[in-house]
């Protein structure tokens, strides 16, 4: 009877101490549906489901966007990087003309700042500003 005891706790231990491990492993993923065609780092992609996760579990920085049909990922590299803010994770896209930009991911546990892509917003927001166009701000949340 003790030695059944003894393996149940000891299995219950394991069972939770890898879940705990499962749940370690996963920092800073997000799936998000963009509903606008986009640019990142300077390559257009289309509206769509896309995965957000590290690129590398040891450099929070690096952020790899996947576009959840095709499987095909683009490595981005986050240049400012603070703690979450209670809000849902989300990301930020600004417009300039009929150009959007993806400037920031935010996940439960960072907010990403892209400054690839918002030194490339200001650009074309300054060009669309010159030809008369609006700029604007919109969010996409998780789903």
């Amino acid at each position: 009877m003790k030695r059944n005891l003894f393996r149940g706790l000891l299995v219950s231990l394991f069972a939770v101490g890898l879940g705990a491990a499962a749940h370690a492993q996963e920092p800073d993923r997000l799936i998000v549906d963009i509903p606008y065609d986009f640019v990142l780092n300077g390559t257009s992609l289309p509206a769509g489901k896309y995965k957000v996760e590290r690129y590398d579990f040891n450099d929070v920085r690096m952020l790899v966007l996947i576009d959840a049909e095709s499987n095909k990922p683009l490595l981005t590299f986050a240049g400012e990087l603070s703690g979450a803010h209670p809000t849902r994770p989300s990301v930020t896209l600004h417009q300039a003309g009929d150009q959007r930009f993806l400037t920031q991911i935010q996940t439960a546990e960072h907010v990403f700042e892209l400054p690839q892509t918002k030194a490339a917003f200001k650009a074309a927001a300054a060009k669309a500003e010159q030809a008369g166009y609006l700029t604007g701000t919109a969010e996409s949340n998780k789903q």
